[in-house]
């Protein structure tokens, strides 16, 4: 009998799709997504549902850019939702945990 397999590690790192012109740093060098005031949380993405959240969300014409999350040391609560594996992100976002913000198609 063989042992038991350990769970996947978690992905080191979680996507936000936004449109270009909404990416804006606060005061405190912090980025809050307009769904922070109206669901509570920042609504992320894996990598491999990136482009398919982006089509789902975004009209195809949009100016959006892609940042990648290192959610690490976050000090707000990261969870998935009921639906499926799609990350929340129950907090403003520092700038300092985005490892870069690209184009969709540089992705």
């Amino acid at each position: 009998m063989s042992a038991p397999q350990a769970p996947p590690a978690p992905p080191t790192t979680i996507f936000h799709v936004l449109h270009a012109a909404d990416l804006a740093w606060d005061a405190d060098d912090c980025y809050h997504a307009k769904s922070l005031a109206t669901e509570g949380f920042l609504h992320a993405s894996y990598r491999e549902k990136v482009v398919e959240s982006a089509r789902l969300y975004f009209p195809a014409d949009a100016d959006l850019r892609v940042m990648e999350i290192d959610p690490m040391g976050l000090d707000v609560r990261v969870a998935q939702t009921p639906r499926g594996p799609m990350p929340h992100v129950y907090g403003a976002l520092p700038r300092r945990h985005v490892v870069r913000s690209v184009t969709l198609d540089a992705l």
